[in-house]
């Protein structure tokens, strides 16, 4: 998999089965040597080693690349390696089989330096045995179809913004099969299946069934069948497209630090080992992708790696817990408000990646939560002020002239008077009763209430007033998120007269979720849209010294909400007079249609817009 990409370097991930010298070399478009690198394989099992090889730049914004891997002195497409033959090989690994124009090897693009030329992916919330096709397909359909009518227009960047995979719901069909490859993989006994991953090996498997077909039984049925027919493309998409990642709570356990009781019981009971197994997971597969200086020797995700090769999860674990910024219980009750708050020497699971047009800023809504006010299950503050220093005011300027935002937390939820989302929470109250949970349970858990921005008065205000002062007190900004398992955008515009300087802020909330986990009630939710308050709404909030409004947006055909498995494709419109960004969502209109671009919104982008007039701050 191609991971982070820049001019400086360029970092690939692979999983094998045994230890290998593992060789890049990154080439230009006609063969020629541009940098080359090498990296060992670290032991994760007996028979599971991953490497991120780091070919160090510098690199052309805007150019594509090839690159080659060698694992001990033998080629990717070498027969036997990757696969039987080097024909068979390279039709996995290059899209030169679609058209003659393609590199033979696998390739990526280093995004544009002009945003009109700009082409980015996002998506979120994949679930293997979810209902509909995988959009995640897509994505190399964008490649494929780039190489047919424009190959310069082919994805340069992809943001998966939570849930790749759904550890907490692992398909029935392949509990076992799950529990068995971990033991064999890893080389000691795991705890037995179960539809949760447990132990750190079943973690494991689950990344590795959802990026690749390789180790899928042979025969598997329904959703899964369909799952696993598109996987090779989704492996080929991967390994030419760069891909920058972040965690929601699928990727550790459902309801991750969602309130207060929740956390305090985690912390302190066996759900504390879940979080451990899942992060160290995240870290291996996602985060030394995403960081790969944070696992450079001396770092901790180097002693982390270090750990894990001698871990087999009977031991202690506050080692561990130190490194991937796990608190105690006592440490978490210590502050006022309880709050999440990594120590020193842990992983930072936020980044900034830096472009030749606009930063990336991503951000772990997960891990600096705090939880004010007196009930058990109020909704907590996403990120703490002190987290807000941490991940954007202790950071360098935002000197792009647009900043891409990645958070797992939708800022601005959809509003509360729209009709599908009232469906919704009555669906997750009926299963409520069903399962004889407690009275109020459906309301907090059920559809995650505390795990938007806009749930705790203030906090909107705090992120987007952080996100302009960082960028000299005048901000576009692009607010990447799934979770809501619907496709979405609205335009948001800021103010803010506390500080030294009046603040403005203008940003597009995109929403893309899910690429496999559409159910009923959100193929419903795209049925109705905003019907009940005819058509999308306008919201206006004002605090003392601070305002804003949310403009939601309605697409070119006239959708308003995607509900569909779908997959989102950014392009921008970047003129002196006039700026916007176009999210287009591609997806399958039911088993007789093709996934396909088929809803387009457009988000204007300037600052103080007649059709969208000034809210002052109170």
């Amino acid at each position: 998999m191609v991971r982070r990409a820049t001019a400086s370097s360029v970092a690939l991930w692979i999983a094998t089965k045994e230890h290998c010298v593992v060789r890049a070399r990154v080439c230009s478009v006609d063969g020629s040597e541009v940098a080359s690198a090498r990296a060992d394989t670290i032991a994760l099992g007996e028979h599971l080693h991953v490497a991120v090889v780091v070919v160090p730049g510098p690199f052309d914004w805007g150019r594509c690349y090839t690159y080659g891997l060698h694992l001990n002195d033998r080629a990717l497409n070498q027969p036997g390696v990757l696969a039987p033959s080097a024909r068979r090989a390279n039709q996995l690994l290059s899209y030169r089989e679609v058209s003659p124009q393609a590199p033979a090897l696998p390739s990526f693009v280093l995004p544009a330096p002009d945003l009109n030329d700009v082409r980015l992916v996002h998506a979120s919330c994949r679930m293997l045995q979810g209902q509909g096709d995988d959009a995640l397909v897509g994505l190399d359909q964008m490649i494929c179809r780039a190489y047919a009518e424009q190959p310069t227009a082919r994805p340069q960047q992809v943001f998966f913004t939570g849930d790749q995979i759904y550890a907490d719901y692992a398909p029935a069909e392949l509990a076992e099969y799950i529990n068995d490859l971990a033991t064999a993989l890893l080389g000691w006994s795991t705890p037995g299946p179960s539809d949760h991953a447990h132990s750190l090996g079943q973690f494991y498997v689950n990344y590795l069934l959802a990026w690749s077909d390789v180790l899928w039984p042979a025969h598997v049925s329904g959703r899964l069948a369909a799952t696993k027919r598109g996987l090779r493309r989704v492996r080929r998409a991967l390994a030419n497209t760069s891909s920058l990642m972040t965690f929601d709570d699928h990727e550790v356990t459902d309801d991750w630090y969602l309130t207060r009781e929740w956390t305090e019981a985690a912390l302190a009971g066996e759900r504390r080992r879940l979080i451990v197994n899942g992060l160290c997971a995240y870290a291996m597969f996602q985060g030394w992708g995403n960081t790969p200086q944070q696992f450079e020797p001396g770092q901790p995700g180097a002693e982390l790696a270090a750990a894990l090769a001698n871990w087999r999860g009977d031991d202690d674990d506050t080692h561990l817990c130190r490194l991937l910024g796990i608190p105690s219980v006592s440490d978490f009750a210590a502050h006022t408000p309880p709050q999440l708050k990594p120590g020193p020497g842990a992983i930072a699971w936020h980044y900034r990646v830096e472009g030749p047009a606009y930063d990336v800023v991503a951000l772990d809504t997960r891990t600096w939560r705090s939880f004010p006010g007196d009930a058990p299950d109020a909704p907590p503050t996403i990120i703490s002020r002190a987290g807000l220093d941490q991940q954007i005011g202790s950071g360098p300027a935002l000197r792009q002239p647009l900043t891409i935002v990645i958070s797992s937390a939708v800022v601005v939820n959809l509003p509360r008077a729209w009709y599908g989302r009232a469906l919704l929470w009555a669906n997750y109250r009926l299963k409520a009763i069903r399962y004889g949970q407690p009275r109020g349970y459906a309301e907090v858990y059920g559809p995650d209430r505390g795990d938007w921005w806009s749930e705790r008065p203030g906090s909107v205000g705090d992120l987007l007033s952080a996100l302009a002062a960082k960028a000299d007190h005048r901000a576009r900004v692009i607010l990447l998120s799934g979770d809501m398992h619907v496709g979405a955008a609205a335009r948001i515009q800021h103010w803010d007269n506390l500080g030294e300087r009046p603040a403005t802020l203008v940003a597009a909330q995109l929403l893309s979720s899910p690429l496999k986990h559409e159910t009923r009630a959100t193929r419903l939710a795209q049925r109705t849209g905003f019907r009940i308050i005819a058509g999308p709404p306008s919201l206006r909030v004002r605090d003392p010294g601070r305002a804003f409004r949310v403009d939601f947006m309605r697409a070119h055909d006239r959708t308003e909400i995607v509900g569909r498995n779908h997959i989102a494709e950014l392009t921008f419109s970047w003129a002196a007079e006039h700026k916007h960004v176009d999210q287009t969502l591609w997806w399958q209109p039911g088993k007789r249609g093709a996934l396909a671009p088929r809803s387009r919104f457009r988000v204007p982008l300037d600052f103080d817009d007649p059709d969208y007039p000034i809210v002052q701050p109170a």
